[in-house]
């Protein structure tokens, strides 16, 4: 299915941490990542934002010169004031070695959060679109459907798709009310 949009909320400049667009992607799939988050603080040439919806913080330091348009004003990104929010999407192509299966069992579910204790001993936390399907004793099953003990595997994108993002690609932001 080329083409399908799937979504990834966080920050324009973060790390992707979870399970992530992989669900229906295949290689030559294209994939469209929207990354958001809410200015926390500018500082020292840091930039410092909570994620939308998962309120995960994260930190990263913008290229010198890069701008943001907030509310149709080009602002350098130092002079964000904290509580905007910002936003970017990003459309690409995920090469082979950006995938990886997963598997584990489901230690902790709530709303579209899973703690999954891996194969490896390894915890972690992934949080996924609502239609994101891992597969269950060979069946796809979504996040609603996942409960503790289940053991589960899924694909992911293991390598950052904010690597994509350049200065040509467009961050735009929503002031803070007042």
């Amino acid at each position: 299915m080329r083409g399908r949009n799937l979504t990834v909320v966080m920050m324009a400049i973060a790390l992707v941490a979870g399970l992530a667009v992989a669900a229906a992607a295949q290689e030559s799939e294209a994939v469209t990542v929207t990354f958001e988050g809410e200015v926390l603080k500018v500082e020292e040439g840091a930039l410092v934002m909570k994620m939308l919806p998962d309120g995960e913080v994260r930190t990263s330091t913008p290229v010198a010169g890069r701008e943001v348009n907030v509310d149709g004003t080009m602002v350098p990104w130092e002079e964000l004031e904290v509580g905007t929010v910002l936003s970017a999407t990003v459309n690409f192509i995920p090469s082979p070695d950006m995938y990886e299966t997963i598997s584990g069992r489901a230690l902790h579910v709530v709303n579209r959060t899973v703690v999954v204790k891996l194969d490896s001993g390894e915890v972690k936390q992934f949080t996924v679109d609502k239609d994101f399907t891992f597969m269950v004793d060979g069946q796809p099953r979504t996040v609603d459907k996942i409960t503790p003990k289940t053991k589960l595997s899924a694909e992911r994108i293991k390598a950052d798709p904010a690597a994509v993002i350049t200065p040509a690609t467009p961050i735009t932001g929503k002031a803070p009310k007042e």
